[in-house]
């Protein structure tokens, strides 16, 4: 049966997250294959990865586009200006490569939804963890995927409260690289960098955090 990726499909989405996540192990021990001009990491999974998801969510000629932190730099301003008019998916294929590459478990596979140049939806998975979330008609879902089982016919899930902290200075803050290298972070707080956005936006959403100081690119948002 033929998926219409301009409408928002858990199960569909959940079974590519599956594959990439299957990619994503699959190339755990190789090494990094290359370090972009800013200095950061890619690997062999990053531009497999989003290879799986272009292969599925972009299709121009349906009004459906793919803006990938891998590839967007490959793609003409007038894809990029088509794609934020219509159906875009906006996919970080690894987030937190670094710390992918280095075997610690704070990465993960993240997947936006704009319409319109609206975000409207997203999922992440965090195959080490096993954890995958996503949103669904403004509601966050967190469910258990192991990648290196077969892929279930149904997802169990747990419905998350919406996030309900407030700020005390005994809490746990994340922050982002650029403030950890730019200067001082005067907080009361411990403070706590993963090198990642996915992680500590997703534990922000669970009370595990109590803030998230930095810049976020568009990746992190979606």
């Amino acid at each position: 049966m033929e998926i219409d990726f301009q409408k928002w499909d858990v199960q569909a989405l959940s079974r590519l997250m599956h594959q990439a996540g299957q990619i994503a192990l699959s190339y755990y021990d190789a090494p990094p294959s290359e370090i972009k001009c800013d200095g950061s990491v890619v690997t062999a999974a990053d531009k497999a990865i989003e290879d799986l998801l272009a292969e599925t969510l972009d299709s121009p000629d349906e009004g459906l586009f793919l803006i990938g932190e891998e590839t967007v730099d490959s793609r003409g301003e007038s894809y990029v200006q088509n794609a934020l008019r219509q159906t875009a998916y906006i996919v970080d294929p690894i987030d937190g490569t670094a710390c992918y590459a280095a075997h610690v478990p704070t990465w993960g596979i993240s997947i936006g939804m704009a319409q319109a140049g609206q975000l409207t939806e997203g999922m992440v998975y965090l195959p080490i963890l096993k954890e995958l979330y996503y949103t669904d008609m403004g509601r966050v879902y967190r469910a258990i995927l192991d990648c290196e089982q077969p892929m279930p016919a149904t997802l169990t899930t747990t419905e998350l409260d919406k996030a309900s902290t407030t700020y005390s200075p005994s809490g746990l803050v994340a922050v982002t690289q650029d403030i950890c290298k730019s200067g001082q972070v005067n907080l009361p707080n411990v403070v706590h960098t993963l090198a990642c956005a996915v992680v500590p936006l997703l534990y922000l959403l669970e009370s595990r955090y109590v803030a998230y100081l930095g810049h976020l690119k568009l990746w992190d948002l979606a």
